[in-house]
């Protein structure tokens, strides 16, 4: 109807701003200019606007439990839109504005010893390696009867200085050596202590949901399958 680009963006980023907060926003962009009518298909790859957060307990760790868990210093939007080259490598965060989100308590489900599929965040870039503006989680848990803290920064600057869209960062707990601080508030302070772990991070686009039973990792590669009357051959791709 004679729309350019920039007005279909503009509607898009509209509508997405109108969505109820609880939808999950993916974008996407193809380097095609335009459509032909005959074959009207464009093939792209989609992404999640954000980034998901899970914490784990490892088999070995038997003197803690998590009880509950936030995110803090998190930008508070994110783009819809981004340039094909930059590979969602974001270096200029959408907004300059940090939030940080409420306790969410575990799950009996989960004996304690797993959250997932429940912290979400927007990208974020921290060139100044300050943690006021480095996104983190507070971990609070059951420390030899009494309830503590523990801060983890996502991007630690000694391997990564950014929170990346569609990125999953999952944060085992390796070893707790001793208490945290004992006021949630006062935690966010804290440099990390007390608390040994590691961050696995991947990309979600490349891979389907992602199995962890404590010790061991198994994902398969997103594909599509037609199933018909003759036999054929494919191809899958597993992480562990």
């Amino acid at each position: 109807n004679g729309a350019t680009v920039d007005d279909l963006k503009a509607r898009v980023v509209s509508a997405v701003n109108a969505m109820p907060t609880k939808e999950f926003v993916m974008g996407g962009g193809s380097p095609i200019n335009r459509i032909d009518v005959p074959n009207p298909t464009v093939n792209m790859s989609l992404r999640r606007m954000v980034s998901r957060v899970d914490v784990f307990l490892k088999d070995n760790v038997s003197n803690f439990e998590i009880t509950r868990v936030r995110i803090i210093n998190a930008r508070n939007g994110g783009y819809v839109y981004e340039s094909l080259d930059n590979d969602y490598n974001v270096k200029t965060p959408a907004s300059t504005s940090l939030v940080s989100y409420p306790f969410l308590a575990a799950t009996e489900e989960a004996a304690n010893r797993a959250f997932t599929s429940r912290l979400y965040c927007h990208e974020n870039y921290d060139a100044t390696k300050d943690d006021d503006k480095t996104t983190a989680i507070i971990i609070g848990g059951m420390y030899k009867g009494q309830e503590v803290f523990y801060r983890v920064n996502l991007h630690d600057h000694a391997s990564r200085s950014q929170v990346r869209r569609n990125y999953v960062y999952k944060v085992n707990i390796l070893a707790v050596n001793g208490p945290g601080n004992t006021d949630p508030d006062a935690a966010i302070l804290d440099a990390p202590q007390n608390l040994d772990y590691e961050i696995i991070d991947w990309d979600y686009g490349l891979h389907c949901e992602v199995i962890f039973d404590g010790k061991n990792y198994l994902g398969l590669s997103r594909s599509d399958f037609t199933f018909g009357k003759s036999a054929s051959d494919g191809i899958s791709n597993i992480v562990t």
